[in-house]
């Protein structure tokens, strides 16, 4: 019984000492720990390449240097029509582009918030278009003046519509280029201020 005495004596004292402790504003702490922390972040910001941009199918008039231009910045930035295609048109050189053969290039945007800046950067410097037979070149200028947005433009999107971006250019053939389907890629980038 002596020992439960002590025992009991013992906590009771360690108890006293440390509530004695607590009362005269001295820390007592037993260790420290490391908490992760964590947050993820989210959007329901969703880009989409709906469609390239198609010059479409080219009759070129032999030995004439020719261009095409596609102008895409007066479309709506609310529908995803694109220019009207349905009829055959002339380029300044005589050559032909064959209806039904020819669009814009479009991207949407769509997001659940308002996108009150959005900023779309074209690429200045020709891009090249190459021959997948031939190996011959193509090049599309002028891109920013020919699409929607422009070069510099800020846009606006209200919260509940999707934003459309239309792309054109200028097609810049050189005289007697050969039979060919020219192909290339180009840089659009779209900045959100």
């Amino acid at each position: 019984m002596k020992k439960k005495l002590w025992t009991g004596s013992a906590l009771f004292v360690g108890a006293a000492m440390l509530g004695a402790l607590a009362l005269s504003g001295a820390k007592v702490e037993a260790a420290s720990h490391d908490v992760e922390v964590e947050a993820t972040i989210t959007t329901t910001l969703v880009e989409t390449v709906v469609r390239g941009i198609n010059f479409g199918t080219i009759d070129l008039v032999p030995g004439k240097t020719e261009t095409v231009v596609m102008d895409a910045s007066s479309l709506s930035s609310i529908a995803s029509t694109g220019i009207d295609n349905t009829s055959a048109k002339t380029v300044p050189g005589g050559s032909t582009v064959s209806a039904f053969t020819y669009d814009t290039g479009l991207i949407s945007v769509a997001a659940a918030f308002e996108l009150n800046n959005v900023e779309v950067v074209y690429p200045v410097a020709p891009q090249d278009l190459i021959g997948q037979v031939t190996g011959n070149i193509l090049t599309i200028t002028d891109m920013a003046n020919n699409s929607w947005g422009g070069a510099g433009t800020t846009l606006h999107k209200g919260a509940t519509e999707t934003l459309y971006i239309h792309m054109g250019g200028q097609l810049n053939i050189p005289a007697n280029s050969p039979n060919d389907t020219y192909v290339g890629t180009v840089q659009v980038t779209i900045n959100y201020l």
